[in-house]
């Protein structure tokens, strides 16, 4: 369970909703969408955050993609909780990180077409790369290990 938090801020309601439904056996995240926007206290950072412009329609979009993307990853592999706590932090930050670099370009995707379709094309075409690296070339790259690592082996057992 993803939630997103109002424009005001980032703030304690938030946390405790999140809070509760992992109580009750949710996973669930509620990502602090204003964290790039410096630091500082909750208040100092939202006051700047709308006096700044607010939040790009992307960035937003890409932070929750990444929040969604985490509790799928956590899901498939069945990693939550305390014991995770760290492993998960750390894809969180990941996810947020590229979806900071794919931000810039899914902005100039959307402003040279005026529509967030070929964004979501692109994304798409980016799942689609990602499924032929798991299924053609890491085969590839396995067969390949092994075939390198068979002489060694036989090597080793001559001798």
């Amino acid at each position: 369970m993803v939630l997103v938090h109002h424009l005001p801020r980032w703030s304690e309601f938030y946390i405790e909703t999140t809070r509760r439904f992992a109580h009750h056996g949710f996973l669930a995240i509620c990502a602090n969408l204003y964290q790039r926007a410096g630091d500082g206290a909750p208040d100092d950072v939202a006051a700047k955050v709308p006096a700044e412009g607010g939040v790009p329609d992307a960035q937003v979009v890409g932070d929750a993609e990444a929040a969604v993307n985490w509790v799928r990853a956590a899901r498939a592999q069945r990693q939550s909780g305390p014991r995770y706590a760290t492993m998960n932090t750390s894809l969180l930050c990941t996810a947020k990180g590229t979806s900071a670099f794919l931000v810039p370009f899914a902005n100039v995707i959307q402003s040279s077409t005026g529509s967030w379709h070929a964004v979501f094309v692109a994304a798409a075409a980016m799942d689609v790369v990602v499924l032929l690296a798991l299924f053609v070339l890491r085969p590839m790259r396995r067969a390949q290990h092994s075939a390198v690592a068979a002489p060694e082996a036989r090597t080793l057992s001559a001798e």
